[in-house]
């Protein structure tokens, strides 16, 4: 008996082989908006459970399906994590600057509608929320090249059936109403014999010359005789979208503090930030550390070195002391570096972001003063970032295993520090009119960025 099973594995394996070979690739295409990455009923990404799902299904019917998740590509072809592009598209309205946005999506557009022209199926999900209009053109594409869509509908509001009835008669799409009913549907349709896999090899040939003959048809069409509205082009009646093909500025500069203990992640939402907002990122350890690093190499121990800023002389080996020590530098040497970078801010005209500074209520009276009168029309915002010890200690261990130099006692020591010299600072800039936002710095980094720039206006 156990004889017989393993010869009948064998045979299904031959079997199951040959299919794969004969019929060939097989491409899924995974498609909707944007906002169902948020919704899962599997407690992972959907688009990641479906490309498991239709591999698996593929490898037990022998044969090789594979699914393109666009939201893999698409951000090393921006170079922007997939989960920041709201963000992104935030950054640029306060900067009205949609021409940008405009051309990156435009990009994304066209490698989305090629990987479309690849595929055997292209599959949409929807789940409660307005469809993209990039959806809605993947959709239309897809049909218009002859590629098959399945949509999946996880939404039975009876107000959409006039809709569907459209799809499903006039575009000829096929809708399920949850991905098992799909699924079972597309195992019962290639659960086949061998002569199947030839079927399948014929209509993916037959497929990729339809694709490629309506494109070009269509092509030449537009070139002869554009379709209607092939050409058209319409306007929003709103004023930020006037003239956005011309480069546009921010209607005033931005001058903001990120103010928070040690691991708050200040630098991180800093630098975000000023990639974003197209801000000067002003950190007050690195222009410490710039400075530090006009000692000579060879200085002798007992020797001094002596800088001079603004008609005051410093002492580097005194400031590298108490940099080493994770104690706080002198405030004016500090506020000499920061006025130097802020002075080079204003001669480019940009705003400033502030990440750990000021770190002294004595700093944030000189500091804010100078701010006011060297960038006069900028808006001052200041985010108070709140984390746990806990939370603190645990970054730090990370870091450690990273090679940074952060032990929990540090950490221990250095938010005690905040505690008692850079907090007050929080309540000196309420007494005098400076908006102070309080953050949770516990949240994920693209959460935090969101907050910034949902609460900065």
């Amino acid at each position: 008996m156990e004889g017989s099973n393993s010869v009948n594995k064998s045979r299904k394996s031959i079997f199951h082989k040959l299919k794969y070979r004969i019929a060939g690739r097989h491409l899924f295409y995974l498609g909707g908006p944007i906002d169902s990455k948020k919704v899962t009923n599997y407690g992972s990404d959907w688009r990641e459970q479906y490309s498991t799902d239709i591999v698996t299904l593929g490898e037990e019917l022998g044969f090789n399906f594979a699914a393109y998740d666009p939201s893999e590509e698409e951000p090393d072809m921006l170079g922007y994590p997939f989960e920041d592009w709201g963000n992104l598209k935030t950054a640029l309205r306060m900067n009205n600057d949609f021409a940008t946005f405009r051309k990156m999506m435009s990009e994304v557009m066209k490698l989305d509608l090629k990987r479309i022209s690849q595929s055997c199926t292209v599959i949409m999900r929807w789940k409660n929320e307005i469809p993209a209009f990039g959806t809605i053109h993947e959709l239309f594409y897809a049909r218009q090249i002859g590629i098959p869509v399945v949509l999946i509908l996880e939404d039975k509001r009876e107000e959409l059936n006039p809709w569907l009835d459209c799809l499903t008669a006039d575009l000829d799409i096929d809708i399920f109403y949850s991905w098992a009913e799909f699924l079972a549907d597309l195992h019962d349709k290639h659960n086949r014999s061998l002569w199947f896999a030839f079927f399948m090899r014929y209509g993916q040939v037959i497929r990729s010359l339809t694709v490629a003959w309506r494109k070009l048809l269509f092509r030449l069409v537009d070139i002869i005789g554009p379709r209607p509205f092939a050409s058209f082009r319409g306007r929003r009646s709103s004023q930020v979208y006037k003239d956005v093909s011309s480069q546009h500025q921010p209607s005033h500069p931005w001058a903001i503090m990120l103010i928070g203990p040690p691991l708050g992640g200040k630098t991180t939402q800093a630098e975000e930030l000023s990639r974003l907002l197209n801000l000067r990122h002003i950190e007050t350890s690195q222009l410490i550390r710039d400075a530090l690093g006009l000692l000579p190499e060879n200085l002798q121990e007992n020797e001094d070195f002596r800088i001079e800023l603004y008609g005051q002389k410093y002492s580097l080996v005194e400031e590298k002391r108490k940099y080493d020590a994770k104690e706080l530098n002198d405030s004016n040497f500090v506020f000499s570096l920061i006025i130097q970078a802020l002075e080079e801010a204003a001669e480019s005209h940009n705003g400033v972001v502030f990440s750990g500074s000021p770190r002294r209520v004595e700093e944030a009276e000189r500091l804010v003063p100078k701010l006011r009168e060297v960038l006069p029309e900028a808006v001052t915002r200041a985010f108070e970032f709140v984390i746990t010890d806990d939370v603190a200690i645990a970054r730090a261990s990370e870091r450690q295993r990273e090679g940074d130099f952060d032990t929990p006692q540090n950490v221990i020591k250095r938010m005690r520090i905040y505690e008692e010299q850079t907090y007050p600072v929080v309540e000196w800039l309420k007494k005098h009119r400076v908006r102070v936002i309080r953050l949770d710095a516990g949240k994920s980094k693209a959460h935090i960025t969101r907050m910034i720039l949902h609460k900065i206006d």
